[in-house]
C-alpha cells in the first residue's frame, strides 16, 4: 500500500509541475505512468541494435520495451500462476507490454508518427494486452496524432541510463485475429510516463 501511495504521489507531482520530468531515484520501478486514468507501472528495457561491422558510437537509434504483470478485465487465471511484481523480478507472467521502436538516441521530443519513416514496421508504437499463456488478447496502435510522443530528457554516458517521458492515445487494432471482447475502450490513453532505463547493446550476427 505504501508503495502504491508513493507512485500516486510521484504522478501527482508530475501532473502539477511541468518541470518534474525525471523518475525519482528511489522508485522501485524504472517506468511509471497513468493508463486510462489508472496507476500503471512496469519494468522497461532499452536496446541499441548494433549491425554486423557497425561501431557502437555509430548506432543512433534505440528500441524501448516496457512490460508489467498488472491484471486486466478478461485475463484468464491459468495455466500459469499470476505474478505481482511489476516484472521487476525475472519470475514474471507478462500481461501488458509497450513497444516503441527507432527512437533517436539524442535529447529531444519525437512524434511517434514520424518514427514510422525510420522503421520497417508500419506502427513504431504499440501497446498489447497479453494472455496468461502468452498470446495477444488486445492490441492498440499509434494513430499518427501529434499528441503521441516520446521525449529523451537525459543520456548519462557514464552509466548508460536514459531518462525520458511518454504520452500517447492509441486506437484498438480491429484487424487482430481472435481478440477478446472485454468492454475495453476503443482508445487507450497512456500519459505522465516517466522512465529511467539503462541501454543494452544488442549485437546482430
Amino acid at each position: 500500500m505504501k508503495l502504491l501511495l508513493n507512485v500516486v504521489f510521484v504522478l501527482i507531482c508530475f501532473s502539477s509541475c511541468v518541470r518534474r520530468q525525471y523518475l525519482p531515484n528511489d522508485s522501485k520501478y524504472n517506468s511509471i505512468a497513468t493508463l486510462n486514468d489508472s496507476i500503471w507501472y512496469g519494468t522497461g528495457k532499452i536496446n541499441r541494435i548494433i549491425s554486423p561491422g557497425e561501431r557502437i558510437e555509430d548506432s543512433k537509434l534505440i528500441d524501448l520495451y516496457i512490460q508489467t504483470d498488472i491484471p486486466y478485465k478478461g485475463l484468464s487465471a491459468g495455466p500459469n500462476k499470476p505474478t505481482h511484481n511489476g516484472c521487476v523480478d525475472s519470475d514474471c507472467i507478462v500481461t501488458q507490454s509497450l513497444l516503441i521502436q527507432n527512437i533517436p538516441l539524442k535529447k529531444g521530443k519525437y512524434r511517434l508518427g514520424k518514427l514510422m519513416k525510420l522503421t520497417e514496421s508500419s506502427y513504431p508504437g504499440r501497446f498489447e494486452y497479453i494472455g496468461n499463456s502468452g498470446g495477444v488478447n488486445k492490441r492498440y496502435l499509434d494513430t499518427g496524432s501529434k499528441s503521441n510522443w516520446v521525449r529523451i530528457n537525459k543520456i548519462d554516458k557514464n552509466t548508460g541510463f536514459v531518462d525520458g517521458q511518454i504520452a500517447f492515445t492509441f486506437k484498438e487494432d480491429s484487424a487482430l485475429f481472435a481478440r477478446i471482447d472485454n468492454d475495453m475502450p476503443l482508445y487507450l490513453e497512456f500519459k505522465n510516463c516517466l522512465f529511467r532505463i539503462k541501454i543494452k547493446d544488442v549485437f546482430l550476427k
